[in-house]
Protein backbone atom coordinates (compact mmCIF):
# COMPACT_ATOMS: atom_id res chain seq x y z
CA UNK A 1 0.00 0.00 0.00
CA UNK A 2 3.02 2.23 -0.49
CA UNK A 3 3.39 2.68 3.27
CA UNK A 4 6.89 1.34 3.87
CA UNK A 5 8.51 -1.09 6.31
CA UNK A 6 6.79 -1.46 9.66
CA UNK A 7 3.52 -0.07 8.38
CA UNK A 8 0.08 -1.51 8.87
CA UNK A 9 -0.31 -4.95 7.37
CA UNK A 10 -3.28 -6.91 6.20
CA UNK A 11 -3.78 -10.56 5.51
CA UNK A 12 -6.32 -12.89 4.03
CA UNK A 13 -7.69 -15.57 6.34
CA UNK A 14 -9.65 -18.38 4.71
CA UNK A 15 -13.00 -18.85 6.43
CA UNK A 16 -12.12 -22.36 7.60
CA UNK A 17 -9.29 -20.90 9.72
CA UNK A 18 -11.56 -18.32 11.31
CA UNK A 19 -14.28 -20.68 12.51
CA UNK A 20 -15.10 -20.78 16.22
CA UNK A 21 -17.09 -23.76 17.52
CA UNK A 22 -19.06 -23.41 20.77
CA UNK A 23 -20.78 -26.81 20.53
CA UNK A 24 -19.12 -27.95 23.78
CA UNK A 25 -20.28 -24.88 25.68
CA UNK A 26 -19.72 -21.16 25.88
CA UNK A 27 -16.61 -21.59 28.03
CA UNK A 28 -14.96 -24.15 25.72
CA UNK A 29 -14.57 -22.62 22.27
CA UNK A 30 -12.72 -24.67 19.65
CA UNK A 31 -10.73 -22.63 17.16
CA UNK A 32 -7.52 -22.67 15.17
CA UNK A 33 -4.50 -21.63 17.22
CA UNK A 34 -3.39 -18.09 16.49
CA UNK A 35 -1.64 -15.11 17.99
CA UNK A 36 -4.32 -13.79 20.27
CA UNK A 37 -4.71 -10.22 21.34
CA UNK A 38 -7.46 -8.33 23.05
CA UNK A 39 -8.67 -6.94 19.71
CA UNK A 40 -9.13 -10.51 18.44
CA UNK A 41 -11.80 -11.13 21.07
CA UNK A 42 -15.52 -11.12 20.41
CA UNK A 43 -16.72 -7.51 20.52
CA UNK A 44 -19.99 -8.45 22.22
CA UNK A 45 -18.18 -9.39 25.44
CA UNK A 46 -14.76 -7.75 25.09
CA UNK A 47 -15.41 -5.16 27.79
CA UNK A 48 -16.71 -7.65 30.39
CA UNK A 49 -13.07 -8.08 31.50
CA UNK A 50 -13.82 -11.57 32.86
CA UNK A 51 -10.56 -13.18 31.66
CA UNK A 52 -12.51 -15.57 29.41
CA UNK A 53 -11.27 -15.13 25.89
CA UNK A 54 -13.94 -15.59 23.23
CA UNK A 55 -12.26 -15.32 19.84
CA UNK A 56 -14.00 -13.34 17.14
CA UNK A 57 -14.96 -15.50 14.20
CA UNK A 58 -13.31 -14.82 10.86
CA UNK A 59 -10.23 -12.74 10.13
CA UNK A 60 -11.02 -10.27 12.93
CA UNK A 61 -10.11 -13.03 15.41
CA UNK A 62 -6.52 -12.73 14.25
CA UNK A 63 -6.25 -9.04 15.11
CA UNK A 64 -3.56 -8.60 17.75
CA UNK A 65 -3.72 -4.91 18.49
CA UNK A 66 -5.06 -1.62 17.27
CA UNK A 67 -2.98 0.40 14.79
CA UNK A 68 -1.41 3.64 15.94
CA UNK A 69 -2.96 6.96 14.99
CA UNK A 70 0.29 8.06 13.30
CA UNK A 71 0.36 4.89 11.16
CA UNK A 72 -3.30 5.25 10.22
CA UNK A 73 -2.92 8.93 9.35
CA UNK A 74 0.12 8.26 7.15
CA UNK A 75 -1.58 5.35 5.45
CA UNK A 76 -4.76 7.37 4.93
CA UNK A 77 -2.75 10.07 3.17
CA UNK A 78 -1.00 7.50 0.97
CA UNK A 79 -4.26 5.74 0.10
CA UNK A 80 -5.98 9.03 -0.78
CA UNK A 81 -3.58 9.24 -3.72
CA UNK A 82 -4.70 5.80 -4.90
CA UNK A 83 -8.30 7.07 -4.89
CA UNK A 84 -7.37 9.64 -7.54
CA UNK A 85 -6.32 7.03 -10.09
CA UNK A 86 -6.65 3.35 -10.94
CA UNK A 87 -4.31 0.37 -10.84
CA UNK A 88 -4.32 0.21 -14.65
CA UNK A 89 -3.20 3.86 -14.83
CA UNK A 90 -0.55 3.28 -12.19
CA UNK A 91 0.75 0.23 -14.05
CA UNK A 92 0.73 2.12 -17.36
CA UNK A 93 2.84 4.92 -15.92
CA UNK A 94 5.06 2.37 -14.19
CA UNK A 95 5.76 0.67 -17.52
CA UNK A 96 6.58 4.00 -19.17
CA UNK A 97 8.81 5.28 -16.35
CA UNK A 98 10.74 2.02 -16.11
CA UNK A 99 11.11 1.82 -19.90
CA UNK A 100 12.44 5.40 -19.91
CA UNK A 101 14.90 4.54 -17.13
CA UNK A 102 16.03 1.45 -19.03
CA UNK A 103 16.43 3.47 -22.25
CA UNK A 104 18.55 6.12 -20.53
CA UNK A 105 20.75 3.55 -18.82
CA UNK A 106 21.24 1.55 -22.02
CA UNK A 107 22.14 4.80 -23.82
CA UNK A 108 24.89 5.52 -21.28
CA UNK A 109 28.46 5.51 -22.50
CA UNK A 110 29.63 3.86 -19.28
CA UNK A 111 30.60 0.20 -19.30
CA UNK A 112 30.78 0.05 -15.51
CA UNK A 113 27.35 -1.56 -15.11
CA UNK A 114 24.76 -3.79 -16.70
CA UNK A 115 21.02 -4.14 -16.13
CA UNK A 116 20.30 -7.64 -14.84
CA UNK A 117 16.51 -7.33 -14.59
CA UNK A 118 14.62 -8.95 -17.48
CA UNK A 119 14.10 -6.53 -20.36
CA UNK A 120 10.57 -7.83 -20.96
CA UNK A 121 8.21 -5.47 -19.08
CA UNK A 122 5.80 -8.36 -18.44
CA UNK A 123 8.57 -10.21 -16.56
CA UNK A 124 9.44 -7.42 -14.13
CA UNK A 125 7.91 -4.89 -11.81
CA UNK A 126 8.87 -1.25 -11.67
CA UNK A 127 12.44 -1.74 -10.44
CA UNK A 128 15.62 -2.35 -12.37
CA UNK A 129 18.54 -4.18 -10.77
CA UNK A 130 21.86 -2.77 -11.94
CA UNK A 131 25.03 -4.81 -11.51
CA UNK A 132 28.05 -2.58 -11.00
CA UNK A 133 31.68 -3.41 -11.60
CA UNK A 134 33.29 -4.32 -8.25
CA UNK A 135 34.15 -1.55 -5.80
CA UNK A 136 31.66 1.04 -6.99
CA UNK A 137 28.62 0.43 -4.79
CA UNK A 138 29.54 2.54 -1.76
CA UNK A 139 30.67 5.61 -3.72
CA UNK A 140 27.63 5.43 -5.96
CA UNK A 141 25.24 4.98 -3.01
CA UNK A 142 26.83 7.90 -1.13
CA UNK A 143 26.47 10.23 -4.12
CA UNK A 144 22.86 9.23 -4.69
CA UNK A 145 22.06 9.78 -1.03
CA UNK A 146 23.74 13.21 -1.07
CA UNK A 147 21.51 14.10 -4.03
CA UNK A 148 18.39 13.01 -2.14
CA UNK A 149 17.86 9.86 -4.19
CA UNK A 150 16.74 6.70 -2.42
CA UNK A 151 17.85 3.46 -4.07
CA UNK A 152 18.25 0.00 -2.65
CA UNK A 153 21.76 -1.44 -2.53
CA UNK A 154 22.43 -5.15 -2.43
CA UNK A 155 26.00 -6.03 -1.59
CA UNK A 156 28.35 -6.67 -3.06
CA UNK A 157 27.58 -4.88 -6.33
CA UNK A 158 23.88 -4.39 -7.12
CA UNK A 159 21.75 -1.28 -6.87
CA UNK A 160 18.00 -1.51 -7.37
CA UNK A 161 16.27 1.52 -8.81
CA UNK A 162 12.49 1.85 -8.76
CA UNK A 163 10.76 4.93 -10.18
CA UNK A 164 7.47 5.03 -8.28
CA UNK A 165 4.61 5.95 -10.63
CA UNK A 166 2.54 7.72 -7.97
CA UNK A 167 5.08 10.45 -7.34
CA UNK A 168 8.16 10.12 -9.56
CA UNK A 169 8.33 12.05 -12.81
CA UNK A 170 10.22 11.55 -16.06
CA UNK A 171 12.43 14.45 -14.96
CA UNK A 172 13.23 12.55 -11.74
CA UNK A 173 14.31 9.56 -13.82
CA UNK A 174 16.46 11.75 -16.09
CA UNK A 175 18.03 13.44 -13.04
CA UNK A 176 18.78 10.06 -11.48
CA UNK A 177 20.64 8.89 -14.58
CA UNK A 178 22.70 12.11 -14.69
CA UNK A 179 23.79 11.65 -11.07
CA UNK A 180 24.32 7.92 -11.61
CA UNK A 181 26.68 8.60 -14.54
CA UNK A 182 28.56 11.29 -12.55
CA UNK A 183 29.02 8.84 -9.69
CA UNK A 184 30.37 6.19 -12.06
CA UNK A 185 32.83 8.73 -13.49
CA UNK A 186 33.97 9.57 -9.97
CA UNK A 187 34.52 5.84 -9.31
CA UNK A 188 36.65 5.55 -12.46
CA UNK A 189 38.89 8.44 -11.36
CA UNK A 190 39.30 7.13 -7.81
Amino acid sequence: MNAGPGSIAGMYVHERHGQVDYSEGEDKPKYRHRLMGWYGGDQSCRFLMNNKFRPSPGASGYQVSNPSVVDLTSLCAALSIFNQTSMSEIRRKSLHLTAYLEHLLLSSKSSAFQIITPSDPAARGTQLSVLLKPGRLETLSDMLEEAGIVADKRKPDVIRVAPVPLYNTYEDVWRFVQIFEQALEKCEKA
